[in-house]
């Protein structure tokens, strides 16, 4: 289909119900600290079926938001399930309110492929074709708020045959605040053009934390770059 702006507009979602997924179960630890021990967690536990607790919601500040923005590759995410407790396993809601310090072990269930990231890949691999055939791709960059679209847009890029080429990826922030949002517009304004010259592969996160984006920023400005063809670049902007 045709946007508004005259370019094409793909819906992955179609593609949904036709991805064939296994299901496994992964474990994974998490460390959070409260003020004290009988502060609020910053979560809200259910417990479902059978007395399993499992994480309805995450508050946007508290000890494990505080978790999630240190450790994203580890974070923790509403419908995990809640297994252990500073090595208990029976009594857990109790466990919760007995220490500031809590070892938490959670389960979740792992979808294989992540049918999310699976129908994007989809509709990218469609949109890489389009573009590049018979030529491999040559310079791809997407811009989003989500980890599939970044998993998605490097797996499809790879699977086009696109060793000859870069893929970029910028993750933007997942739940801005209105400052937040105008800053990264702000940002990729002045970003553009360099991220589209710059001759290597790149993952960009613009949730990193510490001095990453001014060390980044640095890298951009410095670096050896590409003469633009926009004949040889394709750019992804998704919805923020």
């Amino acid at each position: 289909d045709m946007g508004e702006l005259d370019i094409p507009v793909y819906y992955s979602r179609k593609h949904v119900k036709k991805v064939v997924v296994s299901r496994r179960e992964e474990t994974f630890r998490i460390t959070v600290t409260k003020a004290h021990p009988g502060a609020d967690l910053g979560a809200h536990l259910v417990c479902g079926e059978k007395g399993v607790l499992h994480i309805k919601r995450i508050s946007a500040d508290g000890p494990f938001s505080e978790w999630n923005r240190k450790r994203p590759e580890q974070a923790a995410a509403p419908n995990d399930i809640v297994v252990e407790v500073n090595g208990h396993r029976c009594n857990i809601e109790k466990e919760f309110a007995r220490s500031a310090e809590l070892s938490i072990l959670l389960a979740r269930e792992v979808l294989d492929p992540n049918p999310q990231v699976e129908a994007k890949r989809l509709d990218m691999q469609e949109c890489l074709r389009k573009f590049f055939e018979p030529n491999w791709p040559r310079n791809v960059i997407s811009i989003g708020d989500s980890l599939q679209e970044q998993q998605a847009v490097q797996k499809a890029f790879h699977d086009t045959g696109g060793g000859g080429g870069t893929c970029k990826t910028v993750s933007l922030l997942g739940r801005p605040s209105l400052v937040e949002l105008d800053i990264q517009l702000r940002l990729m304004m002045v970003w553009l053009t360099r991220l589209i010259q710059h001759s290597c592969h790149f993952e960009i996160g613009l949730d990193n934390p510490g001095n990453q984006l001014q060390l980044l920023e640095d890298d951009l400005f410095g670096v050896e770059s590409v003469p633009f063809d926009p004949s040889e670049n394709i750019v992804q902007i998704h919805s923020f």
